[in-house]
């Protein structure tokens, strides 16, 4: 029997090499594959939704600014707000009971509808000036649908 010098090892350079590439490029499919897998568990948002969030925006732009259509009515935003909830933006503009709707005047601290808590949606943003500090200069008007 011949023994082996501590110098005459099997594993060289090249073949540690190869198997820490082999190692990263597993674990860099891992990774990239995992998210695919919950992909199918996420609430996509419909195509109609953007359609509704437009139709919603137009219409609480309306109800809500004078006759230019850009300058906050006070006293029509704020029984508007007041007003409005989420089963009555339902209502008003015959959204499924399913679907959730958030009214939103941003700058104004104004909103009415259901919570929005980061999920997809689709959202139209609309500009708005208002008198005195309650949009100035500017709000944002935020529909959300999901």
């Amino acid at each position: 029997m011949t023994s082996l010098a501590a110098d005459d090892r099997a594993q060289t350079v090249q073949d540690f090499t190869l198997g820490i590439s082999v190692f990263l490029l597993a674990a860099a499919t891992t990774f990239a594959f995992v998210p695919a897998v919950y992909a199918p568990f996420d609430t996509p948002v419909e195509s109609g939704d953007a359609a509704r969030a437009e139709r919603i925006a137009i219409d609480v732009r309306e109800r809500i600014t004078d006759e230019s259509g850009v300058r906050v009515d006070a006293d029509a935003s704020d029984a508007f707000f007041d007003a409005e909830t989420a089963a009555s933006l339902r209502a008003t503009y015959g959204l499924a009971p399913r679907k959730r709707v958030s009214v939103e005047l941003v700058g104004a601290g104004a909103r009415a509808g259901d919570d929005y808590a980061g999920e997809p949606t689709a959202s139209v943003t609309r500009v708005v000036t208002g008198p005195g500090a309650e949009c100035d200069p500017s709000c944002s008007l935020v529909v959300r649908v999901w």
